[in-house]
């Protein structure tokens, strides 16, 4: 298995770990977004982009800072909003990235970026919010695949 591929399924697996309830999807070939969302949401990973990687020659080493997007949509349950939903999930994702910040070795260091929040509004229906967020995973492979 690829480092690329080791990175993602052990980000998908984190987050499985940090979102109890939540229907963890995407990389897998076979989940598409689903049209409804569950009553304790949804968390979408997509495979993202490694970026052009830094390159050391002596040994010959390639650095990527690999951005893995994730879409968390939820919908407001029991005294929380949506807004506040989609909060709680984004606590619970920067809980599990500080408590293991080298994914168990096998990354150099993980840290996400701030989401930018929005509620998506569809007319008769509940609301629903929505954030995404980048999870940046730096690793280093010998080789570029």
């Amino acid at each position: 298995m690829s480092k690329r591929l080791e990175v993602l399924v052990a980000v998908k697996a984190m987050l499985t770990a940090a979102l109890p309830g939540v229907d963890v999807q995407g990389l897998d070939g076979a989940d598409a977004a689903p049209e409804r969302i569950g009553n304790n949401g949804r968390a979408y990973i997509e495979a993202g982009d490694p970026g052009r990687p830094e390159i050391d020659l002596c040994p010959v080493t390639y650095y990527y800072q690999h951005q893995i997007p994730v879409t968390l949509d939820a919908p407001a349950r029991g005294n929380l909003s949506a807004e506040q939903a989609v909060d709680a999930m984004t606590d619970q994702i920067s809980a599990a990235i500080v408590a293991d910040r080298f994914l168990g070795g096998l990354v150099d260091y993980l840290d996400a970026g701030a989401p930018p929040a929005n509620d998506d509004y569809t007319a008769g229906s509940a609301i629903i919010g929505s954030a995404s967020v980048v999870i940046i995973a730096s690793y280093s492979t010998p080789h570029p695949l």
